[in-house]
């Protein structure tokens, strides 16, 4: 119980952390559009969004080319599931949120792993923002799909960790689940590095 507190108190700290970083992007008048993100993943995302709240399933660009397929170009991230923030908010408060909530699970997802190899509580903290806010993870943020699928890497190495040590299902699923987020998060080579 007191490890649950702490952990809760701990992914507060982050989330504190996370808004205090990105403060001017909170209210949505100022977007997170530079280099890649207003040239391609804003149009694309948009379109996408614009056809589900349609009723349509976004399978077709028709603005690239004489047509393009939409659904299975990869960066969209159609089926991720953090992409639901879409169809939730108004579309740049949406677009912001979405990158934002990734800075604030990769220090989460690192200090769980810091703690599954035993490190004292304030080294995990700080192995969490060092992942989180890391030269990295801030030079992709123009990359949507590379963060997308980057910040799972903590979870699967904890997950095929406790797999190889206890050899139990639950840690196997939560292997491929992970791998399977970072798959669905639109940037192959992310997933190929981590195997």
């Amino acid at each position: 119980y007191l490890s649950m507190k702490k952990n809760i108190f701990v992914f507060g700290f982050f989330l504190l952390l996370t808004l205090i970083f990105f403060a001017p992007f909170l209210s949505g008048e100022q977007i997170l559009g530079f280099k890649d993100l207003s040239r391609y993943f804003y149009p694309l995302r948009h379109l996408m969004v614009e056809q589900v709240r349609a009723g349509l399933w976004p399978l077709w660009n028709p603005y690239i080319f004489c047509g393009f397929p939409l659904l299975a170009t990869l960066q969209i991230g159609f089926f991720y599931p953090l992409t639901w923030i879409f169809y939730l908010l108004p579309f740049n408060l949406a677009f912001n949120y979405f990158t934002i909530a990734h800075y604030f699970l990769a220090p989460c997802f690192m200090y769980l792993l810091l703690k599954h190899y035993k490190f004292h509580t304030p080294s995990a903290i700080f192995g969490g923002i060092l992942f989180g806010f890391s030269g990295y993870l801030l030079s992709v943020s123009n990359m949507n799909t590379s963060l997308e699928a980057a910040i799972w890497l903590p979870l699967v190495i904890l997950f095929f960790d406790r797999w190889i040590k206890e050899k139990s299902f639950f840690n196997l699923i939560g292997v491929a689940l992970t791998l399977a987020l970072e798959f669905l998060g639109g940037e192959p080579t992310i997933i190929y590095v981590t195997s």
